[in-house]
């Protein structure tokens, strides 16, 4: 996870040298995009995917706290420790506002 961390940031650096900004790509998490797989036994994600545009007013927010989630769970991967949602929602009370903010970009790293 750490790798695709670092792969992510690489992408998004050299997007904003190149003067082209960045955005994220993810899985879209919503009911529609999801199916049951029998042989797993387990619900997945299809392969849809949502963006977040860091130049849109409507994403910089989520934009932002996405780039901070990115930077702490690789911080605590790291060095190898264990943290909770909650403790990573303490780390920057500020940003994240409210605990679901910050559990929900968790969810989509």
């Amino acid at each position: 996870i750490a790798a695709a961390i670092e792969q992510v940031m690489i992408a998004a650096s050299k997007s904003i040298l190149r003067g082209d900004g960045f955005q994220y790509t993810m899985p879209s998490r919503g009911a529609t995009d999801q199916v049951y797989l029998d042989e797993l036994d387990r619900i997945v994600l299809k392969n849809k995917t949502t963006q977040a545009n860091f130049a849109s007013v409507s994403s910089v927010r989520k934009v932002t706290i996405l780039t901070r989630v990115m930077q702490l769970v690789h911080g605590v991967l790291s060095r190898g420790i264990h943290v909770t949602k909650r403790d990573l929602f303490y780390t920057d009370v500020k940003l994240f506002k409210d605990q679901k903010d910050s559990d929900a970009v968790l969810d989509d790293i």
